[in-house]
């Protein structure tokens, strides 16, 4: 409700376009003009994380109306991979053919993160490990080549601190050192030929020893022939917390060495008290 009071008669903001979609969740989904439409004009894709425990009903009406891209994500603790010899991956190939189904581009999120490595991968072998690693880059990649464009294989590995050096004391870093960014990248591409293949990380908009640490780390995958074509920008911002004219040169520094850039992540937090000034910013 104080969203919407905030938003009440503001449909138009200056010469944009309508931004808002009217939705009653008791009748069929109708809107002013659908964000994906909207991005399209401007040459972009339009989308967000498939929430799979709010399926069904508005939430897909919602989704298939206002978005041409589809973020499908499997994590290594969610259930897919209970064991070394163990897949159920049900739940990506419901939410891979749906969106598909309805004309989306799918991004795969994510193959190697250090936050969600499971109990028995932390007490596998470090012997062992750059094997469990590529059997589950093999067994995501192989299943849908073809049907994901593009994937997020390594996440947020650099630390996010004023350092800009990469994160230690996870399991991947501990069993192969920082190569296994490297090889991750490498199996990626040997998995699938053809998807696009992307890092991703966040505060890069706002910390520059982090920005600085990505940048690096792009820069020294390329000299090794790894296959990063992609950065990913998470950006989770709230009003005032990065400057706009820093943020662009950062994007064009990042695509004139030779990488894409994604916007992955955008939200905005505001505070409890926010005003329609906090609105508008």
């Amino acid at each position: 409700n104080v969203f919407k009071s905030h938003l009440s008669g503001a449909d138009n903001l200056g010469d944009r376009p309508p931004i808002f979609s009217m939705i009653e969740a008791d009748k069929e989904v109708s809107s002013l003009t659908a964000l994906k439409t909207l991005a399209d004009k401007r040459g972009i894709r339009f989308g967000a994380f498939y929430q799979y425990v709010f399926r069904g009903g508005i939430y897909n009406q919602i989704f298939a109306a206002e978005m041409n891209t589809m973020v499908a994500g499997t994590f290594w603790d969610d259930g897919s991979r209970p064991s070394r010899t163990e897949y159920d991956l049900s739940e990506m190939d419901t939410k891979v053919n749906w969106g598909r189904a309805r004309g989306m581009d799918i991004h795969g999120h994510t193959l190697v993160w250090y936050e969600t490595v499971p109990d028995w991968v932390k007490t596998a072998h470090n012997t062992e490990v750059e094997a469990i690693m590529n059997e589950h880059i093999d067994a995501k990649d192989k299943r849908y080549v073809g049907k994901i464009k593009l994937w997020d294989v390594v996440n947020e590995a650099v630390n996010d601190d004023n350092t800009g050096t990469l994160r230690q004391g996870h399991k991947w870093a501990e069993a192969m050192g920082n190569d296994y960014i490297r090889k991750a990248f490498v199996r990626a591409r040997a998995a699938d030929p053809n998807a696009i293949l992307r890092y991703n990380d966040f505060n890069i908009e706002s910390n520059k020893a982090k920005y600085d640490g990505v940048k690096a780390l792009l820069l020294n995958l390329k000299s090794q022939g790894a296959p990063v074509q992609a950065l990913g920008w998470q950006m989770h911002v709230t009003p005032g917390s990065f400057d706009a004219a820093t943020f662009l040169a950062r994007l064009n520094e990042i695509a004139d060495l030779g990488f894409d850039n994604y916007i992955t992540e955008l939200d905005v937090g505001l505070p409890e008290n926010a005003n329609a000034a906090d609105y508008e910013e």
